[in-house]
C-alpha cells in the first residue's frame, strides 16, 4: 500500500471484522472514509493484531479460542479494492 490506508482489526461478540480508514488528513482517521469488513466465517476468532505483507496481503493474527488454535490469517489486499466498491 501507498502509507495511506489504515487497517484496525477487531471483533464484536466474537465476530472478527476489519477497518479501513483512508482519505484523511493528519491524525483524523474518522474524517475520512471508512469502511468495515467483517469476516464472520472465523466466528470466535479473537483477532488481535493486523500487518501489510508488502503490497499483496494482509496478515491478521489471532489467539487460540475455543474453536480455533492460535494463528496468522492472511487476505489478499485486493480486499480493500473490494470493499471500496460495494
Amino acid at each position: 500500500m501507498d502509507g495511506k490506508v489504515l487497517v484496525l482489526c477487531g471483533y464484536s461478540n466474537f465476530d472478527p471484522f476489519l477497518w479501513i480508514f483512508e482519505d484523511y488528513q493528519g491524525t483524523n482517521f474518522f474524517d475520512g472514509k471508512s469502511t468495515r469488513i467483517e469476516y464472520s466465517s472465523f466466528r470466535d476468532a479473537q483477532t488481535e493484531a493486523v500487518l501489510f505483507l508488502g503490497d499483496s496481503a494482509i496478515a491478521v493474527s489471532a489467539e487460540r479460542s475455543p474453536s480455533y488454535p492460535q494463528r496468522l490469517y492472511s487476505f489478499p489486499q485486493s480486499i480493500i479494492t473490494e470493499a471500496r466498491d460495494e
